[in-house]
């Protein structure tokens, strides 16, 4: 491998061992791979052929070693592609399972607020609208990391606004709800959310089999006579990293035994009936935590009939103890003599407080987190520690974008008092926004946030 082009004398020698067989089918010649869409072409019979490795020479034009096999094929291999792939312990020797980030109320303020006309924003660089801008990048990057951000300034005055904002990524993935949906109190509604009750924290219709990715909700009305209606944020990977650390047994549990999820609606304009048997924790084969599925108003019946009772039993116990972690943290943000108190907490000058306060506000620009650091005091608590939960009041044109795979989220109930609150959303796929993610990241030559709840861990 050198590490100088112009120096050939600066060389480092690593020793690296591989299947012929791996090789043969990650071959890069142009027999092999399309050059313009990057895609392989290579038959799988092709590779099943005596791959013997008869000579070895390097090209230096082409940067990259030829490797002729027995049954004539030239192989054309990078030495980086093979450094990446290498299982040398003198090149690769970090832990497999890889460190999650999230948001507390040490992140700093201008990290999670972001302006709608500079992530829309043409740029003469790049195609389409907004790719490849440095707004579009650090938008991305923070719902990456910390799997939310806030974007300011989103018009009222043109309904497809939100949409708009969605296309920065791709085309709004569609539900049973329609491309966009309207979040309002109503009578007789097709779901919880279309009330003024209090939402517990969930997932939203983790029923499908690609659950939405992000989740854009755009504050369209919301009026500062409506008391209540905060937004709830929690991050379940997080509440599972802590559930893995403190209760081995119990999480193990969680990724054994199927949870039914489903949506079984008849009394509506297209009858709904989807229903998806998956464990609560999923991890990869690194024992990464990959998704987290959370979800009790969609809920069904456990499965009861294809185990034994003391494995029921045993179900519950982990079932309720992670329960009981997520709403340990939302009541450490709550004061003790009223759930949802209205009354403001103390004065701050950011609108990013580190305070315990109540999720109802004065300050419309207030985002508070209650930070994890102790656990709840109830004697109920199992925990040394809760999770993070951040509560925010929507301003009107705000829109609130996280990633509907990792968080939970909620709102506080409210009151109207002859006002209105009416918000707007839209939901983006998971691989569209991983693939938008990765490519900004590529082209800066950066590594991407890896734990965007997409059944694996995010790589280039």
């Amino acid at each position: 491998h050198n590490n100088n082009d112009d120096n050939n004398d600066d060389v480092t020698q690593f020793n690296c061992s591989f299947s012929s067989i791996w090789l043969r089918h990650n071959c890069a010649c142009e027999q092999c791979w399309e050059p313009s869409s990057k895609q392989r072409t290579v038959l799988t019979v092709d590779i099943v052929a005596d791959n013997t490795i008869v000579d070895v020479d390097y090209n230096q034009e082409k940067q990259c070693f030829l490797l002729r096999t027995a049954s004539g094929h030239e192989m054309h291999v990078h030495p980086q592609y093979l450094l990446d792939h290498s299982r040398d312990d003198t090149i690769i020797s970090s832990p497999k399972v890889l460190p999650l980030t999230v948001a507390n109320d040490t992140t700093p303020q201008e990290t999670l607020f972001y302006n709608f006309k500079d992530i829309v924003a043409s740029d003469s660089a790049y195609e389409p609208v907004g790719v490849g801008s440095e707004a579009r990048y650090e938008w991305l990057k923070c719902i990456g990391e910390h799997g939310f951000a806030v974007v300011r300034n989103v018009p009222r005055d043109n309904g497809n606004a939100v949409v708009e904002l969605a296309n920065a990524i791709s085309q709004p993935q569609p539900s049973i709800y329609g491309q966009t949906f309207e979040v309002e109190a109503k009578v007789d509604p097709i779901n919880i959310a279309y009330t003024d009750v209090h939402l517990s924290l969930h997932q939203d219709i983790i029923y499908y089999e690609s659950a939405p990715g992000l989740q854009f909700l755009h504050a369209f009305k919301f009026d500062d006579k409506v008391a209540g209606g905060e937004s709830l944020l929690l991050d379940l990977f997080q509440a599972a990293h802590i559930l893995r650390e403190e209760y081995p047994h119990h999480f193990s549990t969680l990724q054994q035994f199927p949870m039914r999820f489903q949506k079984v609606h008849y009394n509506r304009a297209m009858p709904v009936h989807m229903v998806k048997m998956i464990p609560i924790i999923q991890t990869d084969h690194n024992d990464n935590i990959v998704a987290v599925n959370w979800a009790p108003p969609f809920e069904g019946s456990f499965p009861v009939e294809e185990y034994s009772i003391q494995q029921v039993e045993e179900f519950y116990t982990a079932y309720t103890l992670f329960s009981t972690l997520i709403n340990n943290s939302v009541d450490a943000m709550v004061s003790p003599s009223s759930p949802f108190s209205s009354s403001p907490p103390p004065p701050s000058s950011s609108p990013l407080s580190s305070s315990m306060a109540p999720f109802a506000t004065n300050d419309k620009n207030a985002l508070t987190f209650a930070p994890s650091t102790t656990a709840n005091t109830s004697s109920t608590s199992s925990f040394s520690s809760n999770c993070d939960v951040v509560s925010y009041r929507l301003k009107e044109g705000d829109v609130l974008t996280f990633n509907n795979r990792r968080l939970l989220h909620g709102r506080t109930s409210f009151t109207l008092n002859n006002g209105r609150r009416h918000l707007k959303g839209v939901y983006v796929n998971i691989d569209e926004f991983a693939s938008a993610l990765n490519y900004e990241s590529f082209v800066r030559g950066v590594q991407p946030p890896t734990h965007l709840g997409n059944g694996q861990i995010n790589i280039l």
